[in-house]
Order: structure tokens, then sequence, then C-alpha cells
């Protein structure tokens, strides 16, 4: 399924919120961790990180151990 983000774009891929705190960490590249997601990302499956205003961050997805991989990131 399609889903709408910023700027009218739309994502193949699932959506997943970050934190104020996490979309800053990711904008940086540095780590992130559970606590950095409102709601976590499925295990193993890219997802689109949007900020709390919808901006697209980055292109990511979680590893079994809780280790998160940014694929892409975005400017802000």
């Amino acid at each position: 399924a399609l889903a709408l983000i910023g700027s009218g774009r739309y994502a193949a891929l699932p959506v997943e919120c970050l934190n104020d705190e996490g979309a800053l960490r990711t904008r940086r590249g540095q780590r992130l961790s559970t606590q950095d997601f409102t709601e976590l990302p499925p295990f193993e499956e890219s997802a689109a990180w949007l900020d709390a205003d919808g901006r697209l961050v980055a292109i990511g997805a979680r590893a079994r151990d809780d280790h998160f991989v940014i694929h892409r990131g975005f400017a802000g």
C-alpha cells in the first residue's frame, strides 16, 4: 500500500515515526536506539522514517538485535 508522506509524496515502504531526539540523531548519522522511535519498525524490513512533522528523514531498517541501519538519509 502507498502512504502519503510530506509534501504530497507517497512511499511504497512501511512508514515509522522518529521522536524529536531520534530525528536529530538520524540526521547526524548517530547510533539509534529503540527509544528514538514513537513506534518500533518491523524487524529486517526497510521503512521510511519520518519526523514528527511528517518529513522524510531516512530509509532504514531494524536488525533482530535492535541495531538500526540507515540506508539513505535525507536533508531536513
